[in-house]
């Protein structure tokens, strides 16, 4: 029996108003359509109440293992039909293939350091004498990551329309031994995450990121400015809101925003390094 819950792949319904693409500096917020779907409806404004504009297609799993395509369309549909019009595109194409790693040997720590207290907590219970702390032994393992992703105007890729170059170190540190839990899934962190934007006129465009008292994270660029907030529900998913700036192409700039605010985020990076034994 399938489950209900389900549908990786919900297609939203045509809505009763359709609206004119985007023209001119514009705001736009992207919520899932479905909690449990790949896909988002992407909303004219900020507000809650914000009328449904665009369908934010997304065609396999970005988690980089194979390639995936987020297809930007308005609900302009002809008949009979699930696609619309496509305004911009992107191609991103499989990255775990990019990692590359070096592993330090094994080091031997008390419970006292910040790095290790902070990740694998040991109960009192195995200090053998008062005031004394057991060893825990860990590894830590530093990678590096590239990708770059192409953006297009047309499904067959004959208009590029620029590359978003990303770029990122961190490490991971996994418990080998000493008292407590040898389980424990490693603790993952990116650092120095870089992105550069390059429109088909080879104009290079930074993307800056700022963190706010709560943690939440803020993208600015040249093209765009955009915040990321946290829904409510169990699912916790992530709610954009951008705005383009003046002279540049808005829903290119909302895509790009998109990409690197939930799909690529420092978070997800970190999150989608592909399981190691060290």
């Amino acid at each position: 029996m399938g489950n209900c819950w389900s549908n990786s792949d919900y297609i939203t319904p045509r809505p009763t108003q359709l609206l004119p693409d985007p023209c001119g500096t514009s705001t736009f917020s992207a919520s899932r359509n479905w909690f449990m779907s790949n896909n988002y409806n992407v909303y004219k404004g900020a507000e809650d109440n914000a009328p449904l504009w665009l369908f934010l297609h997304v065609k396999g799993n970005p988690n980089g293992d194979n390639d995936s395509y987020f297809v930007l369309e308005n609900f302009w549909r002809p008949p009979f039909s699930e696609e619309g019009d496509v305004i911009c595109w992107c191609h991103l194409p499989a990255y775990q293939t990019n990692q590359a790693y070096q592993t330090s040997g094994l080091e031997e720590y008390g419970i006292s350091p910040d790095l290790v207290s902070e990740i694998y907590w040991t109960s009192t219970e195995f200090v053998d004498e008062p005031g004394s702390l057991p060893m825990v032994h860990w590894k830590r393992r530093e990678w590096s990551f590239t990708v770059r992703l192409g953006f297009y105007r047309d499904r067959y890729m004959e208009e590029p329309l620029g590359v978003l170059d990303i770029s990122s170190k961190g490490w991971i540190v996994r418990k080998t031994g000493g008292p407590g839990k040898s389980y424990i899934q490693p603790k993952k962190e990116a650092r120095d995450v870089r992105y550069v934007f390059r429109d088909k006129h080879g104009l290079r465009y930074p993307i800056e990121i700022e963190a706010d008292m709560k943690g939440m994270l803020s993208y600015e660029s040249g093209m765009y400015n955009c915040s990321v907030s946290s829904e409510q529900g169990w699912a916790g998913d992530r709610r954009l809101a951008v705005t383009s700036k003046p002279n540049q192409d808005p829903s290119l700039s909302f895509l790009v925003a998109f990409l690197c605010a939930s799909v690529l985020s420092p978070d997800d990076i970190a999150a989608n390094l592909r399981s190691f034994k060290l």
